[in-house]
């Protein structure tokens, strides 16, 4: 039955397929080598041409491989470095949920923080603004979680956020006055 229903992940969504990623997640934390065979397949789904797929399947590997005590990443380098490809995603959103995984990776996995702080730094210049504005929170929760985790590149993306925002609020005032 288990076996049938992670095969079906391939098959067009149904009422069924749409809770296949809640039993994947529910799985990996009760025996995560069943698994073995749909990580693969996972992998395939992070290179979808298919905007929503894609998102979702981000946020679940994102969601396994945070997971305190997991060790998903350091055993699947090939689709840790795949789920990584996704900060460059063509889209803003699948970017924004891979800066939004940062801080958990950074915090309680210390081999997967070094990628994160990469991907990080790259982010807070990105092109969308959503993105940009995800880097710089997910920088303050990490201070304010644990300050031993900031790196002078993180403190940086705090600076950048914050002249950002000087910068939004003169022209609001500039605006204002304008309109007076």
């Amino acid at each position: 039955m288990v076996g049938n229903l992670l095969r079906s992940l391939y098959i067009p969504p149904s009422g069924l397929h749409s809770r296949v990623y809640d039993l994947i997640k529910e799985l990996n934390l009760v025996c995560p080598s069943i698994l073995l065979a749909v990580l693969p397949q996972l992998q395939e789904k992070l290179k979808s041409s298919d905007f929503n797929e894609r998102l979702e399947v981000t946020r679940l590997l994102a969601e396994m491989f945070s997971e305190r005590g997991s060790d998903l990443a350091n055993k699947n380098k090939h689709l840790w470095r795949c789920f990584l490809g996704r900060f460059n995603d063509i889209e803003a959103a699948v970017r924004a949920e891979c800066i939004k995984s940062c801080k958990n990776f950074i915090l309680d996995h210390l081999s997967l923080a070094d990628d994160c702080y990469a991907n990080l730094y790259k982010r807070h210049r990105d092109p969308d603004e959503k993105v940009r504005l995800a880097a710089v929170k997910v920088v303050y929760d990490i201070a304010s979680a644990d300050l031993t985790r900031m790196t002078p590149e993180l403190y940086m993306i705090l600076q950048v956020g914050k002249e950002r925002e000087r910068e939004r609020e003169r022209e609001r005032e500039r605006m204002s006055s304008e309109g007076e």
